[in-house]
This record gives structure tokens, sequence and C-alpha cells, in this order.
């Protein structure tokens, strides 16, 4: 706010001051009339530069976080002193005033001048003395800037000419412009933001200059950064490690400083042991070597990312192992970008694998769940646990998604003797408004009664998104399409969301096949539920099953459906016939 007002306000004032010369030329021969337009538009032009000079002030103690009322008063008086002498001087000739021979001269001096002393004063006083977020370099080239607008200012009053006046505040409000706005640069902390930390590891790659990107995760950061002892902490902590680039902040919580490869490791490891005996805070302290691997701020972090789900220690260097399995994620990142981008819902690189599934009344293998691999040059199968997640955080899971749906309404398009093949969704996918246009798009391709196929769903669901998901859902169920609540016991169960989300099929994680058989009481438990389940007229299927225990186990406990392993593993959709209406 100060900075813009600043910037107006200069405006205002070299608008005023090309009139004033206007006017000045004209005083040998000036009329009453223009003597007084004289006095007018230099009293705008020199009290719009003493306010200025107060808005610079101000916004120099917010910049270095300093709020004092007494200092904040002091400076509104001396603006107001100041502005009342200059507007006076055509009386009491303090300052600029025109002669009886109609030429103009100071009296006893130039008042503006004056208020720019004290301005380099207070200005200096303030940086020194109060700053401790500021780091060196812009540190540097802001007190460079200054310094240059100082020594134009002087030249021009010892050739007693004031024709770049505004220019000495404009450099210095277009420089603060670029460095502590265009640039976002935190003053809180004294860090810029993404943009420059991306744009800085660019140039560091454009250049092939070898560093350690050090990325540092602290938790609930925004509890302390408004203590100034952090901030004091973290100016003693580059003191000691000789860190002269810039801190970067990713987000509220992360933190990025690139320094060259030789830097002392241990010094760091001990400095941040340090800090969290003092403030008791968590923190996660990675650091990348330079290497071929990561091309951009995004590569590091999510590898960062990544080996932080991993690491046990709170301060890990990354090995040679860690970027060449990286190498491999940034591959199948690159091949489902590239699978979003082509839309081919035939695409061969998304195969769709099938997992029996046996009707236990009809002890046959009457259905079937559907599920992903990706098949990429050079990779091999890719499994779900390791795509998926990439998938859902670029944004490229419901491609995919479309994509199974596609080759399984085909499947049983032409097999019509199977009963149902279920496909998976992400909630976060049947949230989106295109979602029913784009699944129905699909299905509407194919000839085959829709009750041949089925939707599972997660039970984890969004208080805000619950409406939607409802209707959603519902629509489908109209057309005849099943519905399967996928992985019941593995999160919180909202009993009233599950009664009303319009389900068919209820699937009992293995996580609970394993528990009915730990104990009596865990046994007891989850018969109770499946009872409950049953009798309001769920089906029920138990997935996990492995052996004849597991079998015998929830046949007892109301299962309608079994699968698992002790019939078969997950098979390519094409040898699914050999199952369909077969026997165990």
């Amino acid at each position: 706010m100060f900075i813009k007002l600043a910037l107006c306000n200069l405006i205002y004032a070299s608008a005023f001051n090309m009139i004033f010369n206007h006017y000045i030329e004209k005083l040998p021969i000036a009329s009453h009339k223009d003597i007084m337009t004289t006095y007018l538009t230099h009293n705008i032009v020199q009290i719009s530069l003493i306010i200025e000079l107060g808005l610079f002030i101000f916004y120099i103690y917010d910049l270095v976080n300093y709020h004092n009322k007494i200092s904040n008063t002091f400076i509104i008086v001396l603006t107001a002193v100041f502005s009342i002498l200059e507007l006076t001087s055509i009386k009491t000739h303090v300052g600029f005033y025109i002669n009886d021979e109609q030429a103009y001269q100071y009296g006893i001096t130039n008042i503006f001048l004056v208020w720019y002393i004290i301005f380099l004063s207070i200005f200096t006083i303030t940086i020194i003395s109060k700053n401790r977020v500021i780091i060196n370099k812009i540190y540097f080239t802001v007190g460079i800037t200054f310094f240059i607008s100082i020594l134009i200012m002087f030249f021009q009053y010892i050739k007693n000419i004031e024709t770049f006046t505004n220019f000495t505040f404009l450099l210095p409000i277009m420089v603060i412009i670029f460095i502590f706005h265009s640039n976002s640069y935190n003053t809180n902390f004294g860090a810029l933001d993404r943009t420059a930390l991306a744009n800085s590891i660019n140039d560091l790659k454009k250049k092939n200059k070898s560093f350690a990107f050090v990325y540092i995760k602290i938790p609930n950061f925004n509890e302390i950064a408004t203590d100034n002892k952090t901030t004091q902490d973290y100016k003693q902590f580059t003191k000691y490690m000789q860190y002269r680039n810039y801190l970067f902040r990713y987000n509220d919580d992360t933190f990025v400083m690139t320094f060259d490869n030789d830097f002392d490791y241990e010094l760091m490891e001990k400095l941040f042991n340090d800090l969290h005996s003092k403030y008791q805070m968590s923190h996660n302290v990675i650091i990348i070597l330079n290497n071929n691997i990561c091309n951009t701020l995004l590569d590091y972090i999510d590898l960062c990312e990544d080996i932080e789900k991993q690491a046990n220690s709170s301060f890990y260097i990354l090995n040679n192992d860690d970027l060449i399995n990286f190498s491999k994620i940034l591959k199948i990142k690159k091949e489902l970008e590239d699978i979003a981008n082509q839309k081919n819902f035939n695409d061969e690189r998304v195969l769709v694998y099938c997992q029996p599934i046996l009707d236990t009344k009809l002890n046959k293998f009457t259905t079937a769940e559907s599920l992903m691999r990706l098949k990429l040059d050079g990779l091999g199968i890719i499994y779900p646990d390791v795509f998926i997640p990439l998938a859902e955080k670029n944004n490229n899971i419901h491609i995919l998604t479309c994509i199974i749906l596609n080759k399984v309404c085909k499947f049983i398009e032409k097999n019509p003797e199977i009963t149902r093949i279920s496909v998976n969704f992400s909630m976060y996918e049947i949230t989106n408004p295109k979602f029913y246009h784009d699944i129905y798009n699909i299905i509407s391709k194919y000839h085959f009664d829709l009750n041949k196929l089925g939707f599972e769903i997660t039970e984890t669901v969004e208080a805000n998104d619950f409406d939607i998901i409802n209707n959603t859902l519902q629509r489908f169920r109209d057309l005849g399409i099943k519905i399967y609540l996928d992985d019941f016991g593995t999160g919180y169960s909202n009993i009233e969301h599950i009664t009303k989300i319009p389900i068919d099929i209820i699937k009992f994680d293995r996580s609970l096949v394993i528990s009915s058989g730990q104990s009596e009481k865990s046994k007891y438990i989850v018969s109770n539920m499946s009872d409950i389940f049953y009798n309001t007229n769920y089906n029920i299927l138990y997935e996990g099953i492995e052996d004849n225990n597991d079998e015998y186990r929830c046949m007892g406990m109301n299962a309608e459906y079994l699968q698992g392993y002790k019939y078969s593993k997950p098979i390519p959709i094409e040898e699914l016939s050999k199952f369909i209406n077969q026997q165990p």
C-alpha cells in the first residue's frame, strides 16, 4: 500500500513539476498571476516529495517489521512541519521564494533538502538497527540504489538544478517493486517464493553449475514464524553455514536452500538439531546432490516428498539408488502425461487385469473385479501402488479410469456369459461435474445389459461432497449398474452415509478377514457387522481369501461372494473366459 501510494504521489509531483518549470522560465517578465501559479505548483511539488519521503519511511518500517507508535507519530509530525514550512515560505522566506527582482532563491535553506537528509538518517538507522530479515544480497542491492540516488541529489544541489529529483525517487521505487513485490519476497522471514526458486534452479541448470538442493520441511512452521527469535536464529544459521544465496519458501512449511556441493553436511545437521532443541519443532532435511535426473523444481520437490515418506532419519542425503528409482518414476510420469494427452481409450499401455470372484450360492466364478496395470517400454509391468498416486497427484487418473472402463465394456459385450465385472473409481473423480457425462458416453457405445457392470467406490466420503456423490451414483444405479462399497473396514465408517448411498454390495476388506481369524472377539464383531448388512438386504463380498480357513470362516459370516489368491491372482482380462461359470 505504501509503495503504491508513493508511486501515485510521484506521478502527481512529476506532472506539477512540468507546470512549475514552464512558469519559472517566465519569472523575469512574469505577471502577478504567473508568480502565484509558480508558488502554487512549487508548493505542490515540494510537499508531494516531502510526503513521498514519509511514505518511504513507513514502508521501510513495515519491511523490517518495526511497528512503534512513537516513531510513527514522530514521522507524521515531521512531515507536517516541513510541509507547513514549505507552504508558508512565500511569507517567511525560510525556503523557496521569489524576490523583488522576480528571481527565485532560497532563504535560510532548501527545506526539502533538510528533510531529505533527515530521511536518510532515519533510513540508515532503521536498516542497521532494526533489520533482521533482509538478506545480504537484497540488502546490498537496495543500499546501492539509494546511494546512487543520494549522489544524484547532492550533484543537483551543487549544480543548483532539480532536473533529476523525481528520478531519484522513481529508481528506488522500481527496484523495491521488482525485488520485494514482483519476486514475492517474504519480508516476515526473508524468503523468495517458489516462482523465484524455479527460475533459480533453471538458471543453475542452464549454466551447468554444480549445486546441492537442500529441502527443509518444518511442520507447523507458521506457529513459530512470528517469533523474533526465529529470524535471529535463522540469521545465525546462515552465518555459520556461510550461506550467501537466497532462502526460498516453497510453501508454508517447506523451505529450500542451494549450496555448493562442498558445504559442511555435519555442521548443517548439528545446527538443525540445535534449532529442534530450542523450539521443540520437528524437521526433515533432505539433500540432493547435483545430478542429471532432476531437471526442474517439480522434479526436486517430488523426489524429496517421496523420500520424506520413506526416510527413517530427519536428516537424509540421497544416494545413487534413490536417483535410479526416481528416474523410473519420472519415466512413468512422462508416460502418464502422454496417455492423458493422447486420450486414446484403447491405449495399449493401459492393461486390464481381472481377479475372478466366487459366487458361494452357485459355487461358480460369475463375476470379477477389474484392476489396472501399465506396460511401459523399458520398464515392463507397473503396478497400481506405483502409478496410481502419481496419476492422482498429476490429475491423470480420470483418463486411466475411462480407458479401463472402455476395455471392460468391450470385453462384456464380446462375452455375454459373464455375470458382472466391476471397475474402481476415485471419489475425487465422481465429484467432477463432467464425470457422469464422460462415463455415460463410454458405456452408451456398447450393447449389453448394464447390470453386468459394477462401480466400486471407497467408503471415505467427504461431507461437503456427499450429496454430489450420492446423486451421481443414483443416476448410474437407475441405469442398472451395481454399486460396490470397496475396502469396508479400512477407513472412518459413517453409517449414515453408507445407508444413504445407493450401495448393492459391501466388500469386507482383507484386514477384517485376518482380524476375524485372530480371536473370537474379533470374529464376533465382524460376524455381527455382516449380520447387520445381510439383514438389511446388502450383498456381502469378502476379499483377500487366501486359504481354506479364510473361506470356511467367511462362509459362516454371510459370504455371498469370495475373492482372493486362494482362487486366482489377478490375470489379464483375456484369460478371464476360462474362469467364467467354472467351479473352483
